[in-house]
């Protein structure tokens, strides 16, 4: 009469951990599939960075490449107020002193585009930099999405299930 009462409670409790194992193999096949899709997204957004990056660096450089512009205009406008100034004041165009008035307003554009040249190379460098990392990050990501297997995921989750079924089966119809 007990083994009878086992029986009868024994074959629902197997079919719902079957039940059980059949569910844990689709959640484990869904979360894995979920986590693919999410790397490959990912992987996606870090490659637009990337390239957002380096359109922020050509940009860079040719902001660098304006004020640059207008560093030689003003200049030029300096030089020009400078020559007006010293031919009202009645200074030689041929002395030392013009001379070295426009020599030190040139030395001082030169310094000014160096320093702007300079700084727009830094910026541009940076996005670079920045390029570089959303790559790597595009890399890992591809690298997780191609290593994740759906299809084994579930497999195993059923797998463990199943393996828990018939052990809590064996448990139940063990014959002591």
């Amino acid at each position: 009469m007990a083994e009878q009462q086992t029986n009868q409670l024994g074959t629902p409790l197997l079919a719902l951990g079957i039940i059980g194992a059949v569910n844990s193999g689709i959640n484990a096949y869904f979360s894995s599939k979920m986590n693919k899709i999410q790397m490959e997204l990912q992987a996606k957004i870090a490659e637009e960075n990337q390239r957002m990056s380096e359109l922020a660096a050509q940009d860079a450089l040719y902001q660098s490449q304006v004020r640059i512009g207008e560093i030689s205009r003003k200049a030029q406008q300096v030089k020009s107020n400078q020559k007006v100034s010293m031919a009202a004041a009645g200074i030689a165009a041929a002395g030392g002193t013009y001379a070295e008035v426009l020599t030190s307003t040139d030395i001082m554009k030169e310094e000014s585009i160096n320093i702007e040249t300079m700084n727009g190379y830094k910026a541009a460098w940076g996005y670079r930099m920045q390029g570089l990392n959303y790559g790597a990050q595009a890399g890992a990501a591809r690298v997780s999405a191609g290593s994740s297997n759906p299809f084994a995921s579930g497999f195993t989750g059923l797998a463990s299930g199943l393996t828990n079924v018939a052990y809590q089966y064996a448990l139940f119809n063990r014959k002591d």
